[in-house]
């Protein structure tokens, strides 16, 4: 039997999405969690946009929102809602919410049958979310050059940056999320919890802790009163209990 192959060409017995698309999603769905909030500015034309309007002669009021903008927004909200919903069961109403718990299935998304269209679909519609946000592309830091050593930047979603010195560096994306995990994010279960909740991951405080006191989640250092937790720990709880639920 032939092997089950990425819609990139690359064989992928474990899965339907190859390792690489399976970063360049990562990085894609960290990037639509990232600006959330500024599509929600822009279709409220709290942002200016680089493209102008064209004057007629009768200046009419603007509208109060961006169409663009909020077409670009319910694009990008409807294509993360219905795979959360097909992956999780869960339908979760923000776009946030919708790329943190994919982010956090990422494993389960790559199994399903349509793990490409998937990636196709999300890609395309954050590259249109992004053209409605006024501003350059962010430069984040990459780590440094394998050839020469010079720090490195990258858009948030890239996963290959050219050096100045002409070295094409790769698995940016991997680096990040190596980075991300060193620093990750440390809190009480209360604040970890309330910050789940902002993007739309429902875990109680109480639910922490019961996996706390079961072994299954282990406490980090530098509390002293109230145990602190790693996000990205619960993160791991939270999708085997959705899985469970859903299944």
């Amino acid at each position: 039997m032939t092997a089950p192959a990425c819609g990139c060409g690359q064989p992928t017995p474990d899965a339907y999405l190859c390792n690489d698309c399976t970063r360049d999603l990562h990085a894609t769905l960290t990037t639509a969690a990232i600006i959330a909030t500024d599509l929600t500015d822009a279709v409220a034309r709290q942002l200016h946009h680089t493209e102008t309007i064209p004057a007629t002669s009768t200046p009419e009021p603007p509208l109060p929102y961006d169409p663009r903008a909020a077409t670009a927004r319910d694009r990008l909200l409807t294509t993360l809602t219905w795979w959360t919903a097909e992956i999780t069961g869960r339908h979760i109403t923000t776009i946030a919410g919708n790329a943190i718990t994919l982010t956090a299935r990422i494993n389960d998304l790559r199994q399903h049958p349509h793990a490409w269209h998937a990636r196709t679909e999300i890609t395309s519609a954050l590259r249109q979310a992004l053209k409605v946000i006024d501003r350059p592309p962010e430069l984040r830091p990459a780590g440094d050059c394998e050839n020469c050593g010079t720090p490195l930047r990258a858009e948030p979603a890239a996963d290959t940056v050219t050096c100045r010195c002409g070295h094409l560096n790769t698995g940016i994306a991997q680096r990040r999320a190596q980075r991300a995990a060193a620093a990750d994010l440390l809190g009480t279960a209360t604040e970890i919890s309330a910050q789940l909740a902002l993007i739309g991951v429902r875990v109680a405080a109480g639910t922490i802790r019961m996996w706390a006191s079961r072994g299954r989640l282990t406490s980090r250092p530098g509390a002293t009163d109230d145990p602190w937790y790693a996000m990205s720990d619960i993160l791991v709880l939270v999708a085997e209990r959705d899985s469970r639920a859903a299944s």
